[in-house]
């Protein structure tokens, strides 16, 4: 193999190296949250780099089994406090 060759396995294998411990440290908070709205309540867990992204996708996937009505009902939805929030 030349040495162009080898430089540029190197690099690829690097990068990827880089790609994947970024991918791995980027989600490090785990939030449990239950969202009530309209009269009933979901309960999920989101994931994240922080304890606001970690609830924003818990509540944006509580709100998805709880507003039905269309996006209005969903955005509705995502701005209502929770009801539980449990972080680790």
């Amino acid at each position: 193999m030349s040495r162009n060759a080898v430089i540029v396995v190197a690099f690829v294998v690097g990068l990827v190296a880089l790609i994947v411990y970024s991918v791995l440290q980027v989600q490090k908070i785990t939030c449990d949250v239950c969202i009530t709205y309209k009269g009933e309540q979901a309960c999920r867990t989101g994931v994240g780099a922080n304890e606001k992204e970690a609830v924003r996708a818990a509540t944006e996937s509580a709100c998805v089994v709880l507003a039905r009505g269309g996006m209005d009902e969903r955005i509705n939805c995502g701005q209502t406090p929770p009801s539980s929030k449990t972080c680790k």
